[in-house]
């Protein structure tokens, strides 16, 4: 079985809200190991880079419009992005 059948078995039955979490900390681990790659100036942006790595990625999977997933986001999934 190869992984991304794997992965997909694994993740059938579960929930967005715990899809966004589990593919923020998946993310966020990742994005550790590269982020001394980035360098920015100015003052500091109120999400962090795995968040919006996060909510794109997977909004990839749910939605055509960017502006549709950042208001769905917003409606319903706020909590797990205070700072949006």
């Amino acid at each position: 079985m190869d992984f991304e059948t794997l992965l997909k078995d694994k993740l059938k039955n579960i929930n967005l809200e715990d899809f966004l979490t589990f593919s923020y900390f998946i993310l966020d681990e990742l994005y550790e190991s590269v982020k001394h790659l980035v360098k920015r100036r100015g003052a500091l942006p109120r999400f962090s880079d795995s968040e919006v790595i996060c909510l794109n990625i997977v909004g990839q999977f749910f939605c055509d419009s960017e502006r549709s997933w950042h208001g769905f986001v917003k409606k319903n999934f706020i909590h797990l992005f205070p700072n949006y």
